[in-house]
């Protein structure tokens, strides 16, 4: 609803902007001031444009890959940190405000998952460079401040996004101990599904799409 709110306040800034301008000369820096207010309503479109997740495939195989947890600083390979277990992988960042919406309720459902020996590991693949909160050091602040019991993985070259088809932040995939993929959808039906899947290896349980922010690609 925030997202919604500044984007609709965006449109009509640039909307009273130029049926303002237009009753007077239109100088050059009110030109500008018209020009920055139509390009501050597209990057904010961009930075929180609202996608919705594929369904789960069960024939994709989750590949492996190694990356730098930003909390203990070292490099984490998914083979190495899943050992013969159902696991999460968690596509999020920190300034989307869906996963800031989301986040404390992921965190504990991480922990109860993760007491049952079902693995977590969450993954930030956004352009940092564009968007400077999800610079690993603020990656680092935002799992320490969410209490995160599981890492936290910086993807610099975007590879493992691609690899696995995520598309926004929140993006949720669950697996069997065979690596196959089970679940992808919300958070409100990761536990349930993460716990039969430990269970029976697979689960019936009714999914349904996460949405979030787009995954700023580079």
């Amino acid at each position: 609803m925030v997202v919604v709110f500044l984007y609709v306040r965006g449109c009509v800034m640039c909307c009273v902007s130029w049926f303002y301008y237009n009753k007077k000369a239109l100088t050059p820096t009110r030109k500008t001031f018209i020009l920055c207010s139509f390009i501050r309503v597209f990057l904010l479109y961009y930075v929180h444009m609202l996608i919705s997740t594929p369904s789960f495939d069960p024939q994709f195989t989750a590949p492996d890959f190694t990356l730098t947890d930003v909390i203990s600083g070292d490099a984490i390979t998914k083979s190495g940190y899943v050992t013969n277990q159902p696991y999460v992988v968690a596509f999020i960042c920190n300034h989307c405000p869906y996963v800031q919406e989301i986040i404390t309720e992921f965190a504990s459902i991480a922990k109860n998952l993760q007491s049952k020996d079902i693995a977590v590991i969450a993954v930030m693949s956004n352009d940092y460079s564009f968007v400077a909160m999800d610079s690993p050091e603020h990656m680092r602040e935002f799992a320490q401040m969410s209490k995160f019991t599981f890492p936290y993985l910086v993807d610099e070259d975007q590879s493992v996004a691609d690899d696995f088809g995520a598309v926004c932040t929140p993006d949720f995939f669950g697996f069997a101990a065979d690596h196959t993929m089970q679940f992808r959808g919300r958070i409100n039906d990761l536990e349930a599904s993460m716990t039969k899947i430990k269970e029976s290896g697979t689960t019936e349980i009714s999914q349904h799409p996460s949405k979030g922010c787009s995954i700023k690609w580079k």
